[in-house]
This record gives structure tokens, sequence and C-alpha cells, in this order.
């Protein structure tokens, strides 16, 4: 592992505790991972159904699957908490 990557983990480690957000990116992973689960599921089906037997094809359509949902789960969950942060600022004014 690069120095690098191991100076990124640790400032990951130190926001996940000043923000006590460590609970929500838990949740987070484990929900869409298993979304993620069923979609890998369903593209396998889905490519048995349609009797496409390259495997490559298959695992490609599953790596971009796992990416685009990595997205999107990552920036949903950003955006819900961050607004929900921000209500509970505005309560407490």
């Amino acid at each position: 592992m690069s120095e690098l990557f191991k100076k990124f983990l640790r400032k990951v480690r130190v926001y996940l505790h000043v923000t006590k957000a460590s609970g929500i990116a838990r949740r987070y992973f484990v929900m869409n991972g298993f979304d993620g689960a069923m979609t890998a599921f369903g593209i396998v089906l889905g490519s048995w159904v349609a009797g496409v037997s390259k495997p490559e094809i298959i695992l490609l359509a599953g790596l971009g699957a796992s990416l685009a949902m990595g997205l999107s789960g990552f920036f949903g969950a950003y955006m819900a908490e961050k607004a929900e942060r921000e209500r509970h600022l505005k309560e407490m004014e």
C-alpha cells in the first residue's frame, strides 16, 4: 500500500471520529452492499436468459453497475445526511 493511500485512510478515520459519522457510513455501506448484490444477481440472471456466453461481458457489466451504484450510494447518502445535519442545526438555532 502506498504512503499516500495510508495517509488518506488516516484522514478518513479522523474525520469519521470527529464528525461521529462512522455509524452512518456503516449503515449505508451495508444497505448499498445488499443493493449491489441484488444488481449483480440481476445481471447474471438477465445474461442467462439472454443467452450471453462470454463471461467477460457479464463481469464488465457487473463492474460498471457496481461503480455506478457505489457513486450513487455515496452521493445520495452525502446529500441526505448533509440536509439532516443542516435541519438539525437550524432547529438548534
